[in-house]
């Protein structure tokens, strides 16, 4: 299952979110809802 941000945390903290990348897919959310998956790209 891939890792949840919300859309504010991810914006708070980008280095997070790509270090959580690097495990796998992280989906960020809006108002509740998946909008946008993070992936690496190696």
């Amino acid at each position: 299952m891939a890792a949840v941000m919300t859309g504010r945390e991810f914006n708070r903290d980008v280095s997070a979110a790509k270090r959580a990348a690097e495990r796998g897919p992280v989906a960020i959310t809006d108002h509740g809802r998946r909008a946008h998956v993070l992936i690496t790209a190696r």
